[in-house]
């Protein structure tokens, strides 16, 4: 795990809230939606990887890459965009070891927005 992903935090809210047209409600429901998807969408990323099926692997990563982006979770972002370019290449040894540290980030973004304080936000 980088230095940047244990010191930043998992999500730029305000990035995120700006892309949702400062719509809190929306963000909210988005972030639930992707936080409630995670799990399926790892669990075909992980049989993808097991069974060394490089377009699945690719397509459900550049999937999820786009949806973090797209909600300001830098982090998971760049892990999953490393998992795509792993997938690409066939490095399923690389892209098992991308999993677990996707999965940490996933568990941390879970954790952060059940934390989250939503009152405070503009």
């Amino acid at each position: 795990m980088t230095e940047y992903m244990i010191k930043t935090p998992p999500i730029d809210i305000q990035e995120a809230l700006d892309r949702a047209m400062g719509e809190k409600e929306f963000l909210v429901m988005l972030l639930e939606e992707f936080s409630d998807g995670l799990t399926a969408q790892i669990e075909k990323m992980r049989v993808a990887i097991d069974q060394q099926d490089r377009a699945t692997l690719t397509q459900q990563s550049h999937t999820l890459k786009g949806a973090a982006g797209n909600l300001s979770a830098k982090a998971m972002a760049a892990v999953v965009m490393r998992l795509e370019q792993a997938g690409r290449s066939g490095d399923f040894e690389t892209s098992s070891k991308l999993m677990a540290e996707m999965e940490m980030e996933a568990t941390r973004l879970r954790q952060y927005l059940e934390k989250f304080d939503w009152s405070g936000l503009n």
